[in-house]
Order: C-alpha cells, then sequence, then structure tokens
C-alpha cells in the first residue's frame, strides 16, 4: 500500500481488504492452484490513483504501482524501489532520485524522469481534482528533471515529511494520464503500473483479478525477490461478513480479517486447525493506531456546539460493546493518533458513558424534557432532538443500535441510515449528512493531522468533512509541519490532541489489540506476522497435490 496518506475504511476500522457482492457458490471450492483468493467488502469508487482516496482503492492499487522508496515490512526503513538511489542536500530544501533503468510499465513503455515529475504536477495542473494528496505535496516548490534517469525536488518550505511524501509518491504514467479528458471512463478503470502484478479483470461488484508481472523490475532485488511470487491475486467482492467466514471455510477464499466476535465465537468446528487457521498476533504496524469514530457534522444546528457534541460522546457505552462485541480484544480509543502513539496525550482519558452527565451538558445548552422528548427552540421553533446517523457497513448495526437505544432512555431520536459504499461517499462529499460512523486507516508511525484536523482540508472533496475548525489547532498543525526536532513534534502533536479531544468533533470508538485473520492451510507464511505488517506479500502457495 502507498506510503503517501490516510485511507478512509467504513465501519470501525476492522476490514483489512475491501469490495462487494452477494456470492455465495455451493459445493466443493473451484480454487485455482495457483490463485491467491482474497476479500474486498466495498467496491472501490474508482481506481485512479490520482482522484482516489478509499482504502478499497488503495488496496488494488498497491499492487499496481511502485513509488520510488518502499516501506520495510521488517524494519519500516525506506528500501530504494523506483529509485536507485538519492540524495538530500545540506539544507534539507532539494531531495534527488536516481531512477533504476530498465523498468517498464505494464504496456511496455519505458519508465522516465518525466513520469516521476508529471506525478507531482498532475495533483496541481488542474485537470484532476484530488484534495486529499495536495495537502502533503503543498510544500513542494517543483520537480525539475535533470536527465531521463534523474529527477530532482525543490521545497518551499521546511515540512518534517518532505522526504517521506516524495519516497512513498505513487508514480504514473505520464504518456496515459498526461492528455485527454479528465472525465473519461478509462481513467477510473484502466491501471497501467510498474507494479509486481497488473490488472486483467474489473468486474464491478464481483471481483477483481490480478496477474504477476513477468517485467517485474523488483524480482531481481534483494528485498522483494521473496514477494509477489504468486501467480495470480483474486479479490473477491463480498458484502456479508458471514459470508466471507462460509466462502473461507470452502476455501474460496485464502485469507480474511476476522471481528473479535468471529474469532471466539466462529473458529471452532472440524475445518479449524486443519483447513482453515485462525491467528491472533501482535506487531508494532501502524494500522494498530487506526480507529472507528462517529463523526458530528458541525454545520447541523445540534452539533455545532461543545456540550452537545460531547453529550452525544458520554452516550456511546463502549465498555459494553467492548465486552459483548468484541470480548475485550479492542479498547477505547482516546482521540486521532491511537491509544500507543507518541502523539497521543497521556493527559487526555476516554470519555465515559455516562447518561447523566450526558442530560446536564444538553440543559446548559438549552435542551429540556417535553412530552416527546427532549426539544428546544430553533430559529424561533420548537425543535425535538432528532438526528439520523449514515453507516455504510450493515454488520456494524448493532453498535448503533445500542447507541440509538441509550439515547432513547434520555429522550434522543437517533435514526440510522444504512447506504451502499458508493452512495456513501457521494453524500460524504456532498456534507449531506448529520451524523456519520467511519474509520481511519493509519500507514504512519508518526502522524501529520493537517488532511483530517485542518480547516483548509474542509472544502469538498476535503477530508474534514465534518467541517471541524480551531485557529488554535490550525496554527500548531501549521507549526508542527515545519519543526524538524522530532521531540518538539510530539509535544505539538500532543497538545493538538488535547485541543481536538477538548473540542469533541468526533465520538471516538475503539483501538484493536490484536491483529486477528484467518488462513487456509495451502497458505505457507515466512512468519505469523511481519514486524509491521501481515506480511501478504511475503506469502506463497502450497503446490497442489
Amino acid at each position: 500500500m502507498r506510503n503517501l496518506r490516510f485511507i478512509m475504511v467504513f465501519g470501525l476500522t476492522l476490514a483489512v481488504l475491501a469490495g462487494t457482492t452477494s456470492c455465495t457458490s455451493k459445493g466443493r471450492s473451484k480454487a485455482d492452484p495457483n490463485t491467491l483468493y482474497l476479500e474486498l467488502s466495498a467496491d472501490p469508487a474508482t481506481l485512479n490513483p490520482i482522484t482516489s482516496s478509499d482504502f478499497y482503492a488503495s488496496v488494488v492499487q498497491g499492487y499496481i504501482y511502485s513509488s520510488l522508496m518502499e516501506r520495510s515490512e521488517d524494519t519500516f526503513d525506506w528500501i530504494p524501489a523506483l529509485a536507485e538511489k538519492y540524495e538530500i542536500s545540506k539544507d534539507g530544501k532539494t531531495f534527488t532520485f536516481t531512477i533504476r533503468d530498465g523498468v517498464k510499465w505494464h504496456d511496455g513503455h519505458p519508465l522516465n524522469a518525466e513520469d516521476v515529475k508529471y506525478s507531482f504536477d498532475v495533483f496541481f495542473e488542474g485537470r484532476f481534482d484530488a484534495p486529499q494528496q495536495k495537502v502533503y505535496l503543498e510544500g513542494i516548490k517543483e520537480a525539475k528533471v535533470i536527465d531521463p534517469r534523474t529527477v530532482q525536488f525543490t521545497t518551499k518550505q521546511v515540512y518534517f515529511k518532505n522526504f517521506d511524501v516524495l519516497a512513498g509518491l505513487t508514480i504514473i504514467p505520464k504518456h496515459f494520464y498526461g492528455s485527454g479528458d479528465p472525465k473519461d471512463p478509462k481513467f477510473n478503470k484502466t491501471l497501467i503500473g510498474t507494479g509486481p502484478y497488473t490488472l486483467e479483470t474489473w468486474d464491478k461488484g464481483q471481483k477483481i483479478l490480478l496477474k504477476k508481472n513477468p517485467n517485474y523490475f523488483g524480482a531481481n532485488l534483494p528485498y522483494f525477490s521473496d514477494r509477489y511470487q504468486i501467480p495470480r491475486i483474486f479479490f473477491r467482492l463480498v458484502k456479508e461478513e458471514a459470508v466471507a467466514l462460509e466462502l473461507l471455510k470452502k476455501g474460496d477464499l485464502d485469507y480474511m480479517t476476522l471481528t473479535p466476535e468471529q474469532y471466539v465465537q466462529k473458529t471452532q468446528g472440524p475445518e479449524w486447525g486443519t483447513k482453515v487457521i485462525a491467528v491472533q498476533a501482535q506487531n508494532s504496524s501502524p494500522s494498530n493506531f487506526s480507529y472507528g469514530f462517529i463523526g458530528w457534522n458541525f454545520e447541523h444546528p445540534f452539533f455545532k456546539y461543545r456540550d452537545v457534541r460531547m453529550a452525544m460522546s458520554h452516550l456511546v457505552n463502549r465498555d459494553f460493546m467492548i465486552q459483548k462485541f468484541n470480548f475485550d480484544m479492542s479498547e477505547k480509543a482516546v482521540g486521532p493518533f491511537g491509544n500507543k502513539s507518541s502523539a497521543t496525550s497521556p493527559k487526555v482519558k476516554p470519555v465515559e458513558f455516562d447518561p447523566k452527565k450526558a442530560l446536564e451538558l444538553l440543559q446548559k445548552n438549552g435542551w429540556k424534557m417535553g412530552p416527546k422528548g427532549l426539544a428546544k427552540k430553533i430559529e424561533g421553533k420548537d425543535t425535538l432532538f432528532e438526528f439520523t446517523l449514515l453507516n455504510a457497513n450493515p454488520d456494524y448495526a448493532k453498535y448503533w443500535t445500542v447507541v440509538k437505544e441509550d439515547m432513547k432512555k434520555i429522550g434522543i431520536t437517533m435514526n440510522i441510515k444504512t447506504v451502499e459504499w458508493n452512495s456513501f461517499l457521494k453524500l460524504l462529499d456532498e456534507r449531506k449528512f448529520e451524523a456519520v460512523t467511519l474509520g481511519w486507516s493509519n500507514n504512519t508511525l508518526e502522524p501529520d493531522p493537517k488532511q483530517i484536523w485542518h480547516s483548509a482540508s474542509i472544502p469538498s472533496p476535503g477530508s474534514n468533512f465534518i467541517g471541524y475548525s480551531n485557529p488554535k489547532v490550525d496554527k500548531l498543525i501549521d507549526e508542527m509541519r515545519g519543526t524538524m526536532d522530532k521531540n518538539r513534534r510530539t509535544e505539538m502533536l500532543q497538545q493538538i490532541h488535547e485541543l481536538i479531544a477538548a473540542d469533541a468533533p468526533y465520538s471516538f470508538m475503539f483501538n484493536r489489540k490484536f491483529t486477528l485473520y484467518a488462513h487456509t492451510a495451502r497458505v505457507k507464511k515466512k512468519q505469523e506476522l511481519l514486524k509491521y505488517d501481515v506480511g501478504i506479500n511475503t506469502w506463497t502457495l502450497e503446490p497442489p497435490k
């Protein structure tokens, strides 16, 4: 997966691979011995690497495209990929990359420095709308081609992630994306990369099939030579968790993440331990910092008030959910960076379930109990406290039903509206929601909160879709981004955390304690977990008997 950005996922960030189908095959598995079958729980809205921002597209793109450098799954250090070497000027403002010789795009065109330059320029030329990526690239002044194999980036300002951003930049072909109507459907469904796999088939709502790239540049490089050995990867688009689990037991899936409930209650039977293996493990993956949340729309007349948002968090009974649904395999999230992140302030404690405190805060804001529930005069009209929670994952409706019932007890009506993923994204971009449930999946050990928490990210389709704005947070984020001293950055991030937590823009849900997944016995693994990843890219398949 590219290292450039947070990726948006729905539900409680328990799904690592995603897409949609109602696949319910019967009888014996017809799994191909040369194909690894993975699950996607929602169909990507688009596969365009410039404009896509959802998690599901990023999973597929991670096999298709390459970056100048790649993060090691063993050490989290940068490993040379498309760039065979780099230099950084003494003042830290010039980055020069030498492109590996002989690399070809999937369509046979040779990779050159013009492609690398264009992979930066495309975000600022105005043809494609991609504000999420621009947040990270805005500190780069220009990309300059020195010669066909050398590209030089200069920065406008110091930014602690300048090298990370450039090293992890997804490199795309100029000859394909550099001309034509940006609304042409080909840009949304055709993938031309330099990565280990090529796109063979995308049947929307059904499957995505990738085929091993015979000309992959990494095949003879030490770090990559033992990765990507499986000839084909087949993403089954599976909507329901229960269906996915049945497909796994039959051998029609080779891997899926498990919820705590599945791990505890659904991994017994004759298949488990023989045909199918369940794994509970821990590592240092940045994904451990991922979290789910309920986001409150600041433009809504109820949720523009801090006391109301905090009251909402006091009505989310996470202790009950952790015991009932998560079997004590998760913990209450305290903020936007993950409980074990150095960016998380030790001063911030979890918001506890406290209906009495919630009611006090609501009464402080002017809400009073009436015959039909809590009510308040808004713009001269008596208004009941009723709102709708937008949800994209039916499997997690049980969490929101708990919240709904607890809110009902103090006179609040919460409706739950579940829609499919692409429609959900459209409503999100149009800001047509009152409250929304989502999750953020993290892929960095040191966060930059600008994409989600800075007011500059409010305009659609920016990631600050709830409209959160705090001038103190903006100022700290801007200062933190230009601070090269890591200890000082950590102090500033903790201050940012404290301010965000006090504003209660989200009701933060859970951080996971363990990585839970299952795989078929035909999967052969390097080890249970790599230090910073599950390590699927190192897996091989047992030859058929």
